[in-house]
């Protein structure tokens, strides 16, 4: 699986690619379209995560076996996976539709199981598809009733992943609202309307402009849309930082009257890159779709692929591709790389690199690098310290040297999949909010050497916390998902650990590393093509 990043290059290259074409297939049909998907530089494929799909024989009932093997496969040549959960179960339609509570609950539960059962392996998650039609929303489409959804879903999923990445979903760019579906700028205004801000960490567009080229400035352009009404809507409720993904976009080559010529098309994709690639507003571009189901010529739904039905490679495809591998950042790896495993804590196999303190507003100018607290050494998180004060005590955590050429080292250029910090409780609390730190520090740092303790100012730590424990136990272990942290140190970040900051006046405190429970951070990644002989020489290997 490619490195997340929450942030990825504008106008970066995936593709939206129908659950629909790809069920039914062998594992071998199916790895060899991943293969080729690799071979064209694709670094994200959006689908279909059908509730009906998964649980078609009511809400206790799960069967993810096909969506198993598409991110196996996904996850095998290194393409990140966005997942559109959608589609509702006969069960829903019959009582409601999405226009209950009952409903909007079942499908919180629905997306919470999902990200669940792909944590490590999918974390980017596109809440429903065009909810703006009916024809996907089933019932007669609502903001108000969406933005529930949403913020249901959200909730659900960041409190099974901290780390996940929820996109709105991708509205239809209809230009205004009639019969069966509101209008793309109206929907999102009154998402907005009804608190949707917040509960999303990109909006979710699909800015076709076909047979249009997308700068073409016609009011009913997609495109055009997009660069306006949909970016002001969005400044006008404070998002102007908040990223636009484009999750479909297309043109059809053959099926009504103004279907684009296989060069149009072609052309489409280089304008939409380079119109992206001038946005620091724009996120990845996911086209529809990879291949024509062919039949009819006149159902342009048939015609939308970058290759044809027998698998004749269009122009757009040589397009797509030279984008993809030359001018636009590529993750995908047609070369599936071993998996590997590497465990780091203090002591174990020569490691010796971790660094943790704590700082205190009671005792601003003592280090507690060696800190014991009742007989332990140990790492106090607490807002209120000592009790009934308001002043906190902050955490500290580093590990040091996770990259290198050296034996249990992460090859550099690996992709990580999955990362868990497992800490020692020794005392039960309102546990922390991790944040990355972005200054350097080290095991003699006060409260009042980093000026008035830790701030998460996106100077000396991240404005958003990479993860939120939870009140956490007295006793045992606690594992917590630090993938998206470790992501980025791989990524080039740099690495100087994590901010524990107090969610509340209980204490929590856990082992720290100078006692004999220290804390460990388990990594999983693929090597990159040029690192994987390190790999399979080593000890890692799975």
């Amino acid at each position: 699986m490619a490195v997340i990043d929450t942030s990825p290059p504008s106008g970066q290259l995936g593709l939206a690619t129908p659950l629909g074409e790809l069920l039914g297939r062998s594992d071998a049909d199916m790895n060899a379209e991943f293969a080729d998907y690799a071979e064209l530089g694709v670094a994200w494929v959006r689908t279909d995560f059908w509730w009906d799909l998964v649980q078609s024989g009511g809400p206790n009932s799960y069967n993810w076996s096909e969506l198993d093997r598409m991110v196996a496969a996904a996850n095998k040549y290194n393409i990140k996976v966005v997942a559109t959960l959608h589609g509702t179960p006969d069960w829903i339609d019959s009582s409601g539709g999405m226009r209950a509570d009952a409903n909007i609950l079942a499908y919180a539960n629905f997306a919470k199981a999902a990200a669940e059962h792909f944590a490590g392996k999918v974390q980017h998650w596109q809440i429903w598809n065009e909810p703006n039609l009916r024809l996907y929303w089933h019932v007669q489409p609502d903001a108000s009733d969406y933005t529930k959804t949403l913020k249901a879903a959200n909730t659900a999923i960041k409190g099974a992943d901290p780390s996940a990445f929820v996109i709105s979903g991708g509205l239809s760019p209809a230009p205004e609202t009639a019969g069966d579906h509101v209008g793309a700028v109206a929907f999102l205004d009154q998402m907005y309307a009804n608190g949707a801000r917040g509960s999303f960490d990109a909006v979710g567009y699909h800015p076709y402009s076909w047979p249009l080229m997308p700068d073409d400035s016609a009011p009913w352009n997609g495109w055009e849309m997009m660069e306006t009404g949909i970016r002001q809507t969005m400044i006008a409720n404070g998002d102007a930082n908040t990223p636009v993904w484009m999750t479909e976009m297309g043109g059809p080559t053959s099926g009504r009257t103004n279907a684009i010529s296989q060069q149009r098309q072609a052309d489409t994709i280089q304008q939409s890159y380079d119109l992206a690639t001038g946005y620091s507003w724009a996120g990845p571009i996911m086209w529809y779709t990879y291949q024509d189901r062919g039949g009819s010529t006149s159902n342009a739904e048939n015609w939308f692929g970058l290759v044809g039905p027998n698998g004749e490679r269009k122009a757009a495809y040589a397009a797509y591709q030279n984008i993809a591998l030359h001018d636009g950042p590529n993750t995908a790896d047609p070369t599936p790389s071993p998996t590997a495993k590497v465990t780091f804590q203090q002591g174990v196999n020569g490691y010796a690199g971790t660094l943790d303190t704590m700082v205190r507003e009671g005792t601003s100018d003592a280090s507690y690098g060696n800190a014991r607290i009742d007989g332990f050494s140990a790492t106090s998180i607490d807002a209120a310290d000592p009790s009934g004060t308001g002043q906190e005590s902050q955490g500290l955590l580093q590990f040091t040297g996770l990259i290198g050429t050296g034996s249990g080292q992460i090859p550099h250029g690996a992709r990580i999949t999955k990362a868990g910090l497992t800490l020692h409780n020794s005392d039960a609390g309102d546990g922390a909010a991790l944040h990355r730190m972005l200054a350097d520090w080290s095991d003699g740092t006060t409260w009042n050497s980093l000026g008035t303790g830790i701030q998460a100012n996106g100077t000396e730590a991240a404005a958003k916390a990479d993860l939120v424990t939870g009140q956490q136990p007295g006793s045992g272990t606690s594992t917590f998902d630090v993938t998206s942290s470790v992501q980025a140190w791989a990524s080039g970040a740099e690495n100087h650990g994590w901010a524990f900051l107090p969610l509340g006046e209980n204490g929590w405190d856990f082992r720290s590393s100078e006692g004999q429970a220290p804390p460990t951070l388990t990594i999983e990644y693929t090597a990159s093509s040029a690192a994987a002989s390190m790999v399979l020489n080593g000890d890692w290997l799975l």
